[in-house]
């Protein structure tokens, strides 16, 4: 964390003067909530249209300040560009719905909340640790309003079938589960898998989850060099005789290799998330967000959720997690009308009741505190509470550089280490 947390600092100075002005700009419109009506605010974002004018009415229907806030859903697809156009050409969002994987690429596009108008220790004390991503030196980018951890689901007819009664929650257990769990039929092809892993084409959320095994070995992705420079830490030793993200690459793609005895998954099957809801896959990671949609699409599938596995030896749990904020941009009409706007909407009763429509566990940490009863959502909480991220540059080209790193080691042209070199060096060039 300390790494990530310099490199954010780095990062706002590379943009310190569009920085100094946005304060500037802030701090002269911001006021304080008026006990008057205010000025008309408008939202945009990728969330449902109905959500979000259901939290946004009891808003209204609480407070009529806030009478003239309206919110407009746009398409997940084009959303940087529509968002970019329209600041362009005036005619953009008072806030907008920043997501964590999006920082980097809108961070000049954004109003810095100074830290005298919303303290960093309340920032802290509000917010899960995962929204930090949003926290600079200067100031705040974002309040945080979501966060959907990854998790994972398990077929439970699988497992219960080799009278396996519960999920692995560590590593090691992989190890020994996958021979017992991936069955072949009669030409030797893989028929039922234990986990896909190893591939990157067919697997859903590949990049999320090397990501997850790197950073839980205590390594940021990104950082900072002794030079004072951003660059990528994939390589870095840390201390260990290797580079911690090449076991990570190691562990994820042994699962692609059918020399290997945990061999479960190849190219030619189906994508992962298809394969869990027909049956034929024993364990998938997903996020938090899909679980109705499994459900959903199949209603017979006999499964359930637990939480992302880790070493045995780890001192603490950690998953990854995609998170937003709400976020002034510099067209904004009136930051003072926005700021109030988004700090309403992040009020614990606004923050309750958009989690539970979107069946997420909040952001707030007085409400994860409060653990629900049910099946699912423990998992979903305290999941949410050990959730970190990290500042992707660019989401497209990192697609692109997990899959050659990935694909390369499957291929033979590269060994791990070379391959893990390259992406390195392909990650610091797009940094540069």
């Amino acid at each position: 964390m300390k790494n990530l947390s310099t490199f954010q600092i780095v990062l706002i100075s590379i943009f310190v003067v569009a920085a100094i002005v946005g304060v500037i700009i802030f701090a002269k419109g911001f006021g304080g909530p008026s006990s008057n009506e205010l000025p008309e605010v408008v939202i945009w974002g990728t969330f449902p249209e109905n959500v979000m004018n259901s939290v946004i009415g009891a808003l209204k229907q609480d407070d009529a300040r806030f009478a003239r806030v309206s919110y407009v859903e746009k398409d997940e697809r084009t959303y940087d560009a529509d968002f970019v156009n329209a600041l362009a050409s005036g005619n953009g969002p008072d806030l907008f719905i920043l997501s964590e994987d999006r920082i980097v690429t809108h961070r000049d596009k954004v109003i810095t909340i100074p830290f005298d108008t919303y303290s960093a220790r309340t920032f802290r004390n509000t917010f899960a640790e995962a929204g930090e991503l949003f926290v600079t030196s200067d100031g705040i980018l974002a309040l945080p309003f979501s966060i959907d951890p990854m998790v994972m689901y398990w077929n439970r007819d699988i497992l219960g079938n080799k009278g396996i009664a519960n999920p692995p929650s560590f590593w090691d257990e992989f190890f020994t589960l996958s021979p017992k769990l991936t069955e072949r039929d009669h030409s030797s092809s893989i028929a039922r898998s234990f986990v896909a892993f190893g591939e990157y084409r067919n697997v859903d959320h590949a990049k999320d989850i090397l990501s997850a095994f790197i950073l839980q070995t205590g390594n940021p992705i990104i950082g900072l060099s002794n030079s004072g420079q951003i660059v990528s830490t994939l390589t870095n030793r840390y201390d260990f005789v290797e580079p911690p993200a090449l076991a990570a690459l190691r562990f994820y793609t042994e699962f692609a290799d059918p020399i290997k005895s945990v061999y479960s998954w190849n190219r030619a099957l189906p994508r992962s998330k298809q394969a869990f809801v027909a049956g034929d896959l024993a364990i998938y990671m997903g996020f938090a967000s899909e679980l109705s949609s499994l459900a959903e699409t199949n209603p017979n599938l006999n499964f359930d959720v637990a939480a992302f596995p880790r070493a045995r030896d780890a001192e603490r749990s950690l998953t990854l997690a995609h998170i937003t904020g709400l976020a002034i941009p510099r067209g904004s009409r009136d930051t003072s009308a926005a700021f109030a706007v988004a700090t309403a909407l992040t009020e614990q009763v606004y923050s309750a009741q958009f989690s539970k429509l979107m069946g997420l566990p909040p952001i707030r940490r007085d409400l994860l505190q409060d653990i629900p009863t049910d099946i699912v959502q423990p998992v979903f909480y305290t999941s949410a509470i050990v959730a970190k991220g990290w500042l992707d540059p660019n989401p497209d080209a990192t697609n692109g550089i997990y899959q050659r790193m990935i694909e390369s080691t499957l291929s033979g042209r590269a060994r791990l280490s070379e391959a893990l070199d390259t992406a390195d060096a392909e990650l610091n060039d797009l940094l540069r």
